[in-house]
């Protein structure tokens, strides 16, 4: 421990995420594991018009996950178009906005479940879910009737 005046500062192991919710390790969120090469490679691969994809919004403490829809790809500049969360890099990054906001993510088993039941973290904590807006919705429902794996949306 560090000796700051009267006040005594343990060494941090385990990062801000420990600062703020008092665990002792950091959360596991959906996504934590897709990087700006693992995006990048998966939309290489995948993308196309009309693919819906998950975007991860992040103010402060607070993590959500929605629905998108791919509406155009330029493989020149390496950039794609939302419907509704504009322009992202392939690496994912948003290319307005404060750095790290908006994340475009490959919809893979995890960011999909969370984005599919509107789920948003606090603190590295599931806090609570919204419930999803039309746009989302249709979106969802269109992924239920192609993909029989995808999770029931009411």
């Amino acid at each position: 421990m560090q000796g700051m005046g009267e006040v005594v500062v343990p060494p941090d192991q385990s990062g801000i995420w420990a600062l703020i919710s008092g665990d002792k390790k950091a959360p596991t969120l959906p996504g934590m594991d897709q990087d700006g090469e693992t995006i990048a490679r998966w939309i290489k691969k995948n993308i196309k018009t009309d693919t819906v994809v998950v975007v991860r919004h992040a103010q402060r403490n607070m993590v959500e996950f929605s629905l998108d829809r791919v509406i155009s790809i330029n493989f020149q500049i390496e950039r794609l178009s939302l419907e509704n969360h504009g322009t992202f890099r392939f690496d994912g990054s948003s290319t307005v906005g404060p750095k790290g906001a908006l994340t475009m993510l490959a919809p893979l088993a995890g960011v999909m479940e969370a984005a599919l039941g509107g789920q948003a973290w606090i603190n590295g904590r599931l806090a609570y879910r919204r419930p999803l807006p039309p746009i989302e919705l249709a979106l969802a429902r269109r992924l239920a009737d192609s993909d029989p794996d995808v999770p029931a949306v009411a």
